[in-house]
């Protein structure tokens, strides 16, 4: 039978091991490994809040953001350069600020009203939109064009 105290010289070699390897590969810079054909879901969320002081008062807006792609990597050359076609689907936005709350999902059957309708006269022309970018292995963009647009 093991004990606990025969299992922690172990424990603690194999928390080293681990911490060794982890530190070995922190210097080598990280790539992507992308390869023709791979399709993705891609989800970016923001959120971001703001304090700012108009006329002696603290004024706090808070923001949040999600945005869902979809990526399809049309190719990847000999240098590992990948050629991804991104298309721009759902779009939710959520504001609060001492005016009120904004809201905005761009799958919403309901057209938005106020400040709202603002907000998704500026967004919602962007869902549906594709592009294709140039991606270095290294994550770096190389350049991007709109589909369908000269």
């Amino acid at each position: 039978m093991i004990t606990f105290q025969n299992r922690t010289p172990w424990m603690f070699a194999l928390a080293l091991a681990l911490l060794v390897s982890a530190t070995a590969d922190a210097g080598k810079p990280l790539k992507w490994k992308l390869q023709k054909g791979q399709k993705f879901d891609v989800v970016v969320e923001t959120s971001m809040q703001q304090q700012q002081n108009i006329s002696g008062q603290q004024v706090d807006t808070d923001n949040q953001m999600k945005m869902v792609m979809t990526w399809d990597v049309l190719d990847v050359d000999a240098a590992g350069v990948a050629t991804i076609e991104q298309e721009m689907g759902r779009i939710t936005m959520d504001m609060k600020s001492p005016m009120g709350e904004i809201k905005f999902d761009s799958e919403d059957e309901e057209e938005p009203s106020g400040m709202a309708a603002m907000l998704a006269s500026a967004i919602k022309p962007m869902v549906g939109i594709k592009f294709v970018q140039k991606l270095s292995p290294y994550g770096e963009n190389l350049g991007v064009e709109v589909v369908g647009q000269e």
